[in-house]
């Protein structure tokens, strides 16, 4: 059971364990056993996390505030994590103030670092996107194999190199491309289909 500082229904501090608020007389089970359920969902989110899921944990985070309206700082802390993980450095930062000025001060490292890398990706992504418009197909593909490298979450790089790898018949990129893409929910819709007119993975290694 979550340990309960206040009454979550009119704020009366606690001391103890009671079974029911002293001034209101709400149930303070029902906000423990909630309380609990969410450490759970948080502690099983980084483990997605650990393990390159972002999207399943980016439901947690995107879920728990339907689940408990005193979200403490380890969920903003595994928000900000999710959010580097998905490219998404402003939302991290949104979360920063919610912190321990321990973490936050790691954590604010970490987002500027990763700053400069997506802007980096950014400009890898703009000489690929010249290249591949001039049909220098090979160069646009270094390009943006460097650019998926500093920022594996990106959509718009993902795309385009999903549409550089249909070009050059690179057909298991296309499929990992088109599987990523899947997985970040940020498969375009000229790509519907587009498994229907490849040929089988098997003969396309």
């Amino acid at each position: 059971m979550m340990h309960l500082d206040a009454c979550p229904v009119c704020k009366t501090t606690l001391t103890g364990e009671p079974a029911t608020c002293p001034n209101c007389g709400s149930d303070l089970s029902v906000y423990r056993d909630l309380g609990h359920r969410a450490h759970e969902l948080i502690a099983t989110a980084r483990e997605w996390l650990a393990r390159g899921r972002s999207d399943l944990a980016h439901e947690v985070v995107r879920r728990l505030p339907q689940l408990v309206s005193d979200l403490g700082p380890d969920y903003h802390s595994l928000a900000a994590r999710v959010a580097l993980a998905e490219g998404a450095v402003g939302e991290a930062r949104a979360h920063l103030a919610q912190l321990p000025a321990d973490e936050r001060e790691a954590l604010a490292s970490v987002i500027d670092g990763d700053n400069g890398l997506l802007q980096t990706a950014r400009e890898e992504y703009n000489y690929a996107l010249s290249a591949a418009r001039a049909g220098r197909l090979e160069v646009a593909a270094r390009h943006l194999q460097r650019a998926t490298i500093l920022a594996p979450a990106d959509a718009q790089v993902l795309q385009l190199k999903l549409k550089v790898d249909v070009k050059r018949g690179d057909w298991p990129a296309v499929y990992a491309g088109l599987a990523t893409l899947e997985r970040l929910g940020a498969r375009p819709e000229w790509a519907d289909g587009l498994e229907a007119l490849l040929p089988p993975l098997a003969s396309a290694a």
